[in-house]
């Protein structure tokens, strides 16, 4: 498709073929020219970079995920890149939803170029195990961010660091905490607001994965249709509502003191706009984007960035 066309500028070609307008494919699932040139810009990049990765092919970074081609993540990273004079650049790939997929490319990404890559859904958990963890690996189950190390996959959760931080400054030891949602993304935030001493249930509708998740964290299950129930004074939001603009809130917000909300979309969700109007202090997707994207890469660089980039990784989103 467009993004693995688009990648190959990245490891070095100078041209990639795509179909002209007006024009049929040369060859089944060739991409239109035109759908590479908007992947490109999508991931924050231009004419400069193209030729800076054609004259000398450099090491590459990637996001993985299925679906990936509505990540922001290769845009905030390529501005942040770009800012600290790094010739790396970013760009996203599907890979298919298997662990053995998934695996498979963790071999051979060092032999390609890849130095680095965020994870995201759904290979969260198959890459905690495909890959020695750090300590919020361990305590999360999952791995969203790797760096190679040789032939060494090793990991780190930005999910769990991000959330973590973010939250910090208003989280109350006792403060009831419900999490919505039972994927990755919910792990750490359940572990995050475990460690800042908040009493931790979460939702979902599956009871067999919410089974393996409250036996692995400790955290109260409340049945889906029950959430409106459990009366907490901060939520996380960590499923995929919201991701349309036709997604209702999943969570009644009166009484709500803070709300994180992992889905980043073109603009606010149900949810963030009834909890602002409701008085409760909104956290928003891009934020924690931003948040994960500097905690990704000080993992990748062994180095904290340049506090200019946090204005860099921010405009980033507005392009």
């Amino acid at each position: 498709g467009a993004a693995t066309r688009a990648l190959l500028a990245l490891v070095g070609n100078r041209a990639t073929y795509g179909a002209a307008p007006g024009l049929s494919p040369a060859a089944p699932g060739q991409p239109a020219a035109a759908d590479i040139a908007a992947t490109w810009r999508h991931w924050g990049l231009g004419p400069d970079d193209l030729d800076l990765c054609a004259a000398s092919p450099g090491p590459w970074l990637a996001v993985l995920g299925m679906p990936v081609e509505h990540s922001l993540s290769p845009r905030i990273q390529n501005a942040a890149l770009r800012a600290a004079g790094r010739r790396e650049r970013c760009g996203a790939l599907e890979v298919p939803a298997s662990a053995s997929a998934l695996r498979l490319f963790l071999h051979v990404a060092p032999r390609i170029g890849m130095v680095g890559a965020s994870v995201t859904a759904p290979h969260k958990m198959d890459a905690a195990r495909a890959s020695q963890g750090d300590a919020s690996v361990e305590r999360t189950g999952a791995a969203n961010c790797l760096r190679w190390q040789g032939e060494a996959v090793q990991s780190t959760n930005t999910d769990f660091s991000a959330v973590k931080r973010l939250l910090s400054p208003h989280v109350t030891v006792g403060d009831p905490a419900l999490v919505l949602g039972a994927g990755g993304s919910a792990r750490a935030a359940i572990s995050a607001l475990q460690d800042l001493g908040a009493r931790v249930a979460f939702t979902s509708r599956d009871p067999a994965r919410a089974d393996a998740l409250a036996k692995a964290t400790g955290a109260i299950w409340v049945p889906w249709g029950q959430r409106e129930h459990a009366k907490p004074k901060l939520v996380v939001q960590a499923t995929p509502l919201g991701s349309e603009p036709s997604d209702g809130s999943p969570f009644a917000t009166v009484g709500l003191k803070v709300i994180v909300e992992l889905v980043y979309a073109k603009g606010p969700t149900q949810f963030q706009r009834e909890a602002a109007a409701a008085g409760a202090l909104v956290i928003d997707g891009r934020q924690v984007l931003v948040a994960q994207a500097e905690d990704a890469y000080r993992f990748w660089f062994g180095a904290a960035p340049d506090r200019r980039l946090h204005g860099a990784l921010g405009r980033a989103l507005d392009r």
